[in-house]
């Protein structure tokens, strides 16, 4: 697709999926990083006595999923380190770069760190409801609304890691329901959001079923939705997100993103450039700046000075 194409169809939908960006060479550093992270996870659970086996016969796709089974537990994500280069390449991969180009322009950030999806078979924690990402951004916490992020433009990236289909709980889509505005939204006591509209009475949803190697790109103004998982496998997914940087931006959109960065920076995300005519940062760069960030906000939560 031309860039001109590539943005009519996102403008058009609200979203788009590009098809083969990324190949098993760049997909494998993340995999094989998530597999050694559940095998410390497998041994932990295995030492303090919560599970009898470390299931090490198990295929990637499935291993974390029979640890839950046997822990009776239901992880809404992965939780754990998500820094690192792996990542890293993935945030500046070109193929996904240069679609965010044609969508968002020549100045172009990623957020500074990304969210592990492991959505385990049967686990209703994992099927998320109709949302917007706004909704997501503008209350943090339940309870805690702190932003206007429907007055910017932020693009979700999400990435599988495995094959995503309607059996494993493939991502759904309400195509032109970023034309809607923010609907009304509140986070449940599972951290959830949901909303009070019928959202499928408003449109025809869309199953997005990808093969590793797709790459979905979304607005933060886009219903959308995962269901269950219905195989024995987990689906295991990461999703990071991109915008203008505030100081190419102005008026309303300028001042969220302003105040949308501070927020990112208090959780010690350091915005990462893709695109600009400025020099992109390094990897070693990009690390040492985040991990002077974290040392910075660990200073001020003790007590100290900034």
């Amino acid at each position: 697709m031309s860039d001109a194409a590539i943005r009519a169809a996102y403008e058009r939908d609200g979203y788009l999926v590009a098809r083969n960006v990324l190949s098993a060479a760049d997909l494998d550093p993340v995999r094989e990083l998530l597999a050694g992270h559940v095998d410390e996870y497998a041994c932990q659970m295995h030492t303090e006595g919560k599970i009898d086996s470390l299931f090490e016969e198990q295929p990637f796709t499935r291993r974390f999923a029979a640890i839950c089974t046997a822990m009776n537990s239901s992880p809404r994500g992965w939780i754990g380190n998500t820094l690192d280069k792996a990542y890293f390449d993935l945030y500046r991969h070109p193929g996904i770069v240069r679609v965010l180009g044609a969508i968002l322009g020549p100045e172009v950030c990623e957020l500074g760190g990304l969210n592990v999806r492991t959505k385990i078979p049967e686990a209703e924690i994992t099927a998320f409801p109709w949302h917007q990402d706004s909704h997501y951004y503008n209350e943090p916490a339940k309870g805690k609304r702190v932003g206007h992020t429907e007055a910017a433009h932020i693009v979700t990236v999400w990435v599988p890691l495995v094959d995503a289909t309607v059996a494993n709980g493939c991502i759904w889509v309400m195509p032109g329901s970023h034309r809607w505005g923010l609907l009304d939204a509140a986070r449940g006591e599972d951290m959830n959001v949901r909303t009070d509209e019928e959202i499928e009475q408003r449109g025809t949803p869309q199953a997005v079923e990808m093969a590793a190697g797709d790459v979905l790109y979304l607005t933060n103004l886009t219903f959308h939705t995962s269901k269950m998982n219905r195989t024995s496998d987990a689906r295991w997914s990461i999703d990071f997100r991109y915008h203008v940087p505030a100081t190419a931006l102005a008026g309303p959109a300028r001042d969220v993103m302003e105040e949308f960065g501070t927020r990112q920076r208090a959780g010690g995300r350091v915005p990462l450039p893709v695109l600009s005519a400025s020099p992109l940062p390094s990897w070693d760069e990009w690390l040492d700046a985040t991990m002077q960030l974290r040392a910075h906000n660990a200073r001020i939560a003790a007590g100290g000075k900034a």
